[in-house]
């Protein structure tokens, strides 16, 4: 069968077939390519994102600043250039011809050009993503103090309100007045991009340092309508949480119960994102709040252990 011809603008004319063919071959590229790099930096509302940020990190490696790893980037980038590159070499032709097809006619040059703005506002929202990202890892949170803990830092013997919530293994874990060793107590969330990351690494090490024998972390989340017991497990590893180190949640209600005991927050409905202050306590095995710090080193925590011991 001849292969029929069709008029291009400029008064020239291209095979059908292989214009057809062409331009479901770079549409077929673009497009998924489009979809692929929107899901690596989508965000959407609290209450429906938690999946989405399992996705992500699944295939792109994600992390807290909402940037991919090193292999995401690798699938994000060499994947779909490395596609157009057998593209260009087995098909250049038809691309060639594709590419004049899609331009051949007023309704396709203007599909094209609003497929093109669609492309290049894609591209400055990812710019501004990858640019808040990096913010993110620009900013230290780390303690900022490297000194030991002042031998006349203020002390208290407030009685801590007792509580009892589930922990990572699915067992209650209690802060009373009758303990077998001191606890530091503090409050994180696995959604937490900014302070969060740095108090745990601090409580988790100085709990590390001390050992099961000598004191017991507690971490309460913030964000219990996310940080459910079902997830605490896979957090606790996210974390590297110490043996004597212990994430907890439990009923939305009964969590906020206790948080309203101990820390001010904020929480925006639309993201989930809880503002707080890096707040850390040390609690004396009888439950009094011996020491009430803003973010220590964990050089901090583990003297201020042995005092109260």
């Amino acid at each position: 069968m001849e292969d029929r011809l069709a008029p291009t603008s400029n008064g020239s004319f291209i095979s059908h077939e292989a214009g057809t063919f062409g331009a479901c071959l770079f549409l077929l590229w673009l497009v998924p390519t489009m979809a692929l790099w929107a899901f690596a930096f989508l965000s959407m509302p609290a209450a429906s994102q938690d999946w989405l940020l399992r996705a992500q990190a699944a295939c792109f490696g994600t992390d807290s600043s909402g940037l991919p790893s090193a292999q995401g980037w690798t699938i994000l980038v060499l994947a779909p250039l490395s596609l157009l590159i057998a593209i260009l070499v087995a098909f250049e032709s038809d691309l060639r011809s594709g590419l004049a097809n899609l331009w051949s006619s007023t309704p396709r040059r203007l599909g094209m050009s609003l497929l093109l703005l669609a492309t290049i506002g894609e591209c400055f929202w990812i710019t501004t993503r990858i640019s808040d990202g990096l913010m993110i890892l620009r900013t230290s949170y780390a303690p900022s103090s490297t000194d030991s803990l002042p031998e006349n830092y203020p002390r208290g013997n407030e009685v801590a309100p007792a509580f009892e919530l589930l922990d990572q293994n699915g067992e209650l874990q209690a802060l009373n007045t009758n303990m077998q060793a001191p606890v530091i107590l503090s409050f994180a969330f696995a959604h937490c991009t900014t302070v969060c990351p740095a108090v745990v690494q601090e409580v988790n090490q100085a709990a590390r340092m001390l050992g099961p024998d000598r004191a017991r972390a507690l971490l309460v989340t913030l964000d219990p309508w996310r940080d459910t017991p079902s997830t605490l497990g896979n957090l606790a590893k996210t974390w590297n949480l110490a043996p004597n180190a212990h994430v907890l949640s439990g009923d939305v209600n009964k969590v906020q119960r206790v948080l309203d005991h101990f820390i001010p927050r904020a929480r925006d409905e639309k993201n989930g994102d809880v503002t707080h202050p890096p707040l850390v306590l040390v609690i004396s095995k009888h439950g009094q709040i011996v020491y009430s710090f803003n973010n220590p080193p964990r050089t901090w925590l583990v003297e201020a252990i042995k005092r109260v011991s």
